[in-house]
């Protein structure tokens, strides 16, 4: 009688186990089918032809905010970069605006795009940036003497508006480009283009943004 009860728990236990088993096995299965692809990991694909049409909002960005020939060596230096990894799956405008080998070659090849500066940085630094990028692009040179009270305009968004109002005077507009991070991606751009701009940067997926002390998230 025990013997045949204890056979039973085991028949029980060995149908559970099998039932627990295909229905997991049935739910993995289902993330990997064609109509299961998209429920956990997203692939992204993108056309050529998609592609080339978010790379010429890239560009135009670039031409309208960089002197000419440093406009045509990072244009040419992304394109090569895109075309030599040639990515169809998982690919990104947004990426290709922050890539870090983008960045880097803004910086060892003295091109002033937008300047990557962390949000601890002083206002030294972004002035810095500032009167580089103005004499480059623009070819201007601004004093800026007696701009900031160093005690109280410590950091890029204690000093920003106070350089914002200075450039405006000069027809430049002082910008940020919002990626979400804890980084500024700052932008000096002719006021006349700054619409066109910030058009063309919500159509990569970010937005053009004024940092405000107290309300550093202020858009245009």
């Amino acid at each position: 009688m025990e013997l045949k009860y204890t056979i039973k728990i085991i028949i029980a236990v060995i149908i559970i186990s099998a039932t627990l088993y295909s229905y997991r096995k049935r739910k993995i299965e289902n993330k990997t089918t064609p109509n299961g692809l998209n429920k956990k990991e997203p692939s992204v694909f993108i056309s050529n032809e998609k592609k080339k049409e978010s790379l010429e909002y890239l560009y135009k960005c670039i031409d309208i905010t960089i002197n000419h020939e440093d406009a045509k060596k990072l244009k040419s230096f992304i394109a090569e970069k895109v075309k030599k990894e040639n990515q169809t799956i998982n690919w990104d405008i947004k990426e290709e605006f922050i890539n870090q080998e983008i960045i880097n070659f803004q910086y060892y090849q003295n091109v002033y795009f937008y300047g990557c500066l962390d949000w601890k940085e002083s206002s030294d630094v972004l002035e810095k940036y500032i009167k580089t990028a103005l004499k480059s692009n623009f070819n201007i040179d601004i004093d800026f003497k007696d701009i900031l009270n160093t005690d109280e305009d410590k950091t890029i968004h204690h000093a920003f508006e106070k350089y914002e109002n200075a450039l405006n005077d000069r027809g430049i507009a002082l910008r940020d480009v919002d990626i979400n991070s804890d980084s500024y991606q700052i932008v000096l751009i002719k006021k006349d283009n700054l619409t066109q701009f910030t058009s063309l940067i919500e159509k990569i997926g970010f937005k053009v943004r004024k940092i405000e002390w107290g309300n550093s998230l202020s858009s245009d």
